[in-house]
């Protein structure tokens, strides 16, 4: 507030209220309701007091080369890649042919440095309004998951793609934090993740979002697609659903590549890292506590290969990693202003979604 209108909002109270003998009424109560409580906050404090809610969630340890963040039944382990054999023999051609598309995808780099939720707003309403509870779950697995991804990128320690040669010719600027994992792949999986399984909440209430996912993804084990409640063209437009938020995603990626800041492979790990968090996310706001574990293995194959794309990615997946894949369980409720904000998330998209099933155990 300005002085200006200070002083000017004091000159109208005394001439408005005159003298004041101290006297009032005692204001009514405020409402016991977790969704009304959290509507009465602004955006700010809203978000401070979710940040607080969900702290102590995720943890990360580093190891020799390998760094690892866990959460319940969630781990994922990430690898430095070798910076002579994996970056500058393998990684910098990439990058190379990658340029060739900057003309293309220039706008989308330059607004994506700032802002990627507008891109998956022409996927699902996010408009801030009838939506702003999924807007607010999305905003606190964001503010949850920069610090991990920050940390692991000062763990591991790999140099970004201008420090190997500057006929990079970045088209941006270079961050000047690690390159490995991205963190512009880390959040929009993790976006991509989330608003997939709050879909699926909000399509099967009683089933496990979690699996459901993933089978719509083809992670993990291949039996038992769909549910006995997911009716077969219910899951396939899911699945077809899911395709466009995970190709989104490895687009936002991809286009880190073709602007000179990242190579393939901090997309690979930032995506998995992206995934598995948004996994995670599934306890605070849903009360399911999703079994995956990911790890690449230390060996003296290369952590990645070739370009990014979203198919070479889940081919990556679940033919290379160290991979621990089961149904999710009952998760007590921790985080009882996040679980609000997943269940009002989950029933602006099905209004008749009801108590989420596996939020029974809540205590």
């Amino acid at each position: 507030m300005s002085s200006l209108l200070g002083v000017a909002l004091g000159t109208s109270a005394e001439g408005l209220v005159g003298y004041w003998d101290g006297s009032g009424i005692v204001p009514v109560p405020a409402s016991t309701e977790m969704d009304e409580r959290l509507n009465a906050l602004q955006s700010d404090a809203r978000q401070a007091a979710l940040r607080q809610d969900g702290s102590g969630f995720l943890t990360v340890k580093e190891g020799v080369g390998v760094t690892e963040v866990s959460a319940g039944d969630m781990s994922i382990g990430l690898r430095r890649p070798d910076p002579e054999a994996e970056l500058a023999a393998e990684g910098l051609r990439h990058i190379r042919d990658a340029m060739d598309l900057r003309a293309d995808r220039l706008e989308e780099i330059i607004v994506q440095q700032g802002d990627m939720l507008s891109f998956f707003g022409t996927l699902t309403k996010l408009d801030g309004f009838g939506n702003r509870w999924i807007g607010d779950a999305l905003d606190i697995a964001y503010d949850l998951a920069v610090p991990v991804e920050m940390l692991m990128k000062f763990h591991l320690q790999v140099p970004r793609p201008i420090d190997f040669t500057p006929r990079i010719q970045p088209i941006i600027q270079t961050p000047s934090h690690g390159s490995c994992p991205s963190g512009h792949a880390t959040e929009a999986y993790l976006f991509a993740t989330v608003l997939a399984l709050l879909k699926a909440k909000a399509t099967w209430p009683q089933d496990d979002a979690c699996a459901t996912l993933l089978a719509a993804m083809v992670v993990g084990p291949k039996d038992g697609k769909a549910k006995p409640g997911q009716a077969s063209e219910e899951m396939q437009s899911f699945t077809k659903d899911v395709a466009l938020l995970f190709e989104l995603a490895a687009r936002i990626a991809d286009n880190r590549t073709v602007a000179g800041v990242h190579f393939p492979v901090d997309s690979a790990q930032g995506a998995l890292l992206g995934l598995g968090l948004g996994l995670a996310m599934a306890e605070p706001l849903l009360g399911e506590r999703c079994v995956f574990k990911a790890a690449i293995p230390t060996s003296d194959k290369a952590v990645w290969t070739g370009p990014f794309s979203q198919g070479a990615w889940l081919k990556w997946i679940n033919e290379d990693l160290n991979l621990t894949v089961d149904e999710s369980t009952a998760a007590p409720n921790r985080s009882p202003l996040i679980r609000e904000i997943g269940h009002r998330a989950v029933r602006s998209l099905n209004p008749e979604a009801g108590v989420l099933s596996l939020s029974k155990a809540d205590g």
